[in-house]
């Protein structure tokens, strides 16, 4: 099995999962940073822990809420199981599933998978990114009368200079990085490196 069937598989493994579990009101619970964690999450992290283990014993994962063998690996499935609990958690679909694989520290091939709308995001080294098959691109008009999500501690500066941008947060990455990637809005400024978080 290839590193892109195997990953856009287990993107839709993950897919259903969370459309069976997406609902108003779920239960969730608290993490010590704060963060809210579902059952969806845990579930989706351990089937793509059990996967790797299964196709690719050699290779590690480092996953937002459960590693295996994440250290001095070649290979590394870097995982958000679900990115945007926030709104998943509060019935509102701006969530998705986000794998990588990193090989000596460098990205090689991702997979976001937005299963609220059925919209499969793969990107290769040296091949570009595409949307269920379809290349994308990123819209290069400018900061001006465009959407664009932020941080507001890095970026409220520009909130005055370009008061015509809708400035959006979703409380997900992934899903401000592919309606980017795919031209639909202009920019995401983002001040947090997941994968060093995850590490500590």
């Amino acid at each position: 099995m290839t590193y892109k069937k195997f990953a856009i598989d287990l993107a839709k493994q993950a897919g259903k999962i969370m459309r069976a579990n997406f609902a108003l009101a779920m239960e969730r619970k608290w993490k010590k940073d704060g963060s809210p964690v579902t059952e969806t999450d845990l579930k989706i992290n351990k089937l793509v822990i059990a996967r790797v283990k299964k196709y690719f014993s050699g290779h590690g994962v480092l996953g937002e809420e459960e590693s295996y063998h994440s250290e001095g690996k070649e290979y590394l499935w870097v995982c958000d199981p679900v990115d945007g609990t926030v709104p998943f958690s509060h019935g509102i679909p701006t969530f998705a599933f986000s794998l990588a694989l990193v090989k000596n520290g460098k990205p090689i091939l991702g997979v976001i998978y937005d299963a609220a709308l059925d919209h499969l995001y793969v990107a290769e080294a040296g091949k570009g990114a595409h949307m269920n098959g379809r290349k994308i691109k990123v819209n290069k008009s400018g900061l001006k009368n465009s959407v664009a999500f932020w941080d507001q501690k890095t970026v409220s500066h520009l909130v005055l200079r370009y008061p015509k941008v809708f400035w959006l947060n979703l409380y997900s990455i992934c899903y401000e990085a592919i309606t980017v990637a795919a031209g639909h809005t202009v920019a995401a400024f983002m001040t947090i490196v997941m994968p060093m978080i995850l590490r500590q």
